[in-house]
């Protein structure tokens, strides 16, 4: 079942009951439950519960004619999971709806599904006892329960309740769907017959593709190569492989998936992630002993709390530097990274507490932050700068911070002005007020303030050649 052009590594086995297969859109396994060589048909069963779900939104008798269930699992549910070809693979079924066999309760009319529960004796049938059955959770089976406002249930241990539950019940109520498949359609066109046993093999994919987007597969050992061809990988696709090494990204690849590597303690090497490639913090958690790229810091913002941290984890200032610089950066939208007057100073400021901090030689952060400041000095502010330059003096950096200081961009901000201003009230000979600044200049008709009294004296006249 290879999808759309896309090469997927595959493997032979029996195609049998107890064969586990990819299929549909979701992160599901489903299970030959039946294989009828006749009908050239097999019925199918997701290998787990899918979903939490309510048998029906009412309290009231119901069958599984009537229920909202059946309903949901023939619309929406059947809409959204399936791809196109994989829907001309599914057979509406006849489905009979037996009596409950313990307390006769009405089963009612016979159906037409695509997408189904099985009943009370398939669930019996087709399991060999309560472990085959067993699940992380309930599951709900069509059938009616002792009354008609009840519906049978497995509990998670695999016993059925004949009695069952209220229908309007959905908290640890989940569904294991089933359907019939075509094996004669295209999408199974990989199915083969071996010619001495007779016994019927597949062709199964080791990676579960569905347009495009790789929803799962069987964990591997070592290195794993994702196919070109493929654009997404799912939620979780990888979650739990922890004897995954190395994996190999294709060129096509946009998006990864929430936690797609959540738990993957052994991965060490990502290859192939580049800008393109959009996905979120969460992506690699629980990968504890992967190498991060540059890039990869960027995408998640891991450790963007402090340069100390970014120091700590990436060994070297320049990349905690690069790190500290995504603070500006719109993660949403994966912009590159930018520094803005807005978070410069800040940027600053945690590089000063840093190295103010450390007790070993702090020299190659201190440089690499004065790279910072010289290459931003026009987003900063004098004060952040000697501030800084304060710590390098407190950690006998002396040479460091006059370096800096005497750099020209940064002797700007201390620049003394031409003329002294003063920006308090002032009450004039006239009775007039002045507010605000007030240049002091030497020119006839202008005031001064001198004497013990803090008086005002009015220029009359002015003898340059006396000075």
């Amino acid at each position: 079942m290879a999808a759309n052009a896309i090469t997927v590594p595959e493997e032979i086995v029996d195609f049998k009951p107890g064969t586990r297969i990819w299929f549909g859109k979701e992160k599901t396994q489903w299970r030959v439950l039946e294989v009828n060589r006749e009908e050239e048909t097999a019925l199918l069963i997701a290998e787990n519960v899918v979903c939490e779900k309510k048998y029906h939104s009412k309290k009231e008798k119901i069958t599984w004619e009537q229920c909202d269930l059946r309903k949901w699992l023939n619309s929406d549910y059947y809409k959204k999971t399936f791809s196109e070809a994989e829907k001309e693979a599914i057979i509406e079924s006849e489905i009979r709806n037996p009596d409950n066999p313990e307390y006769k309760t009405k089963g009612g009319n016979a159906t037409k599904d695509k997408v189904f529960l099985l009943s009370i004796e398939e669930a019996e049938k087709y399991f060999k006892n309560d472990k085959a059955r067993a699940t992380d959770s309930l599951w709900w089976l069509r059938s009616p329960g002792s009354n008609s406002y009840d519906a049978a249930i497995v509990y998670y241990r695999g016993d059925i309740s004949y009695s069952g539950h209220g229908v309007i019940y959905s908290y640890g109520h989940c569904i294991r769907p089933a359907f019939k498949i075509n094996m004669k359609s295209k999408i199974f066109q990989s199915l083969i017959c071996d010619s001495k046993s007779k016994k019927l093999k597949i062709r199964a994919p080791k990676l579960h593709i569905t347009e495009g987007i790789l929803v799962s597969g069987k964990p591997v050992e070592g290195v794993l190569e994702i196919p070109d061809g493929v654009s997404e990988l799912g939620d979780q696709c990888f979650s739990g492989w922890n004897k995954l090494e190395e994996i190999k990204l294709p060129s096509t690849l946009k998006k990864i998936g929430k936690e797609a590597f959540r738990g993957c303690a052994n991965l060490k090497t990502i290859t192939g992630t580049n800008g393109a490639i959009s996905y979120d913090k969460d992506v690699f958690a629980g990968c504890k002993n992967l190498q991060y790229t540059a890039e990869m810091y960027r995408n998640t913002g891991k450790l963007c709390d402090s340069f100390a941290e970014h120091l700590d984890v990436c060994g070297t200032e320049e990349l905690a530097l690069l790190l500290m610089v995504q603070k500006g950066a719109v993660w949403e939208k994966n912009l590159p990274p930018k520094i803005t007057k807005g978070n410069a100073a800040e940027i600053l400021r945690e590089m000063t507490e840093h190295i103010a901090g450390l007790k070993k030689s702090p020299k190659k952060a201190a440089e690499a932050a004065a790279g910072f400041i010289t290459k931003n000095v026009t987003l900063l502010t004098g004060d952040s700068i000697k501030a800084f330059c304060e710590a390098l003096r407190g950690k006998k950096l002396d040479e460091l911070a006059d370096s800096l200081m005497s750099d020209p961009a940064v002797a700007a901000l201390f620049k003394p002005e031409e003329s002294s201003r003063q920006t308090e009230e002032r009450v004039m000979p006239d009775g007039s007020i002045l507010y605000g600044p007030v240049e002091e200049k030497v020119e006839v008709g202008s005031y001064f303030t001198m004497g013990k009294e803090n008086g005002f004296w009015r220029i009359l006249n002015i003898d340059s050649d006396e000075a």
